[in-house]
């Protein structure tokens, strides 16, 4: 049991927060790493019900998944839950309190 809960506790040390930004305008990005290797971004934002914040938050997200060469895409909200097709690649748009729970 104590050999188990070492090895968890390796694999969460292993796994690090970082933050994307290329540019002023485009929003922060976060980057989960395991090691040296991305793993997961990860964007937040409130509400995407307008066109024009759905289309920032997204492309940012596209961008920066395109430049760390990373394929799991997450755009964190207050309350919706769906998958979007954003030029190729795939966002999964997730409430926050499930999010939390993951």
């Amino acid at each position: 049991m104590l050999e188990i809960l070492r090895d968890q506790r390796e694999e969460l040390d292993s796994l690090r927060s970082q933050y994307f930004c290329k540019r002023k305008e485009e929003d922060l990005i976060k980057l989960v790493c395991h090691r040296a290797t991305v793993v997961e971004l990860v964007q937040v934002a409130y509400n995407i019900s307008s066109e024009k914040t759905l289309k920032r938050e997204t492309t940012a997200l596209v961008k920066a998944g395109m430049s760390l060469k990373c394929d799991k895409l997450t755009l964190v909200t207050a309350y919706e839950n769906r998958v979007l097709d954003v030029h190729g690649q795939v966002i999964n748009v997730c409430a926050a309190y499930k999010w939390l729970l993951i």
